[in-house]
């Protein structure tokens, strides 16, 4: 009877085992989908500033555009 107490426990201890690598797993899992975000944020940061800079780069050729202009006409 006694042997049979230890053993529900072990598998009980072996179930909160089996739970506790599960809620590892689904951690790591929700820290592996966090990494991805920020990746794609990040990614769509870098995006951003590309097309920020492509921005000022044009508008460094408009106001280049514009001084050539002025020199011909004067």
């Amino acid at each position: 009877m006694l042997s049979l107490a230890m053993l529900s426990l072990a598998m009980l201890s072996l179930a909160m085992l089996s739970l506790a690598m599960l809620s590892l797993a689904m951690l790591s899992l929700a820290m592996l989908s966090l990494a991805m975000l920020s990746l794609a944020m990040l990614s769509l940061a870098m995006l951003s500033l590309a097309m920020l800079s492509l921005a000022m780069l044009s508008l460094a050729m408009l106001s280049l555009a514009m001084l050539s202009l002025a020199m011909l006409s004067a």
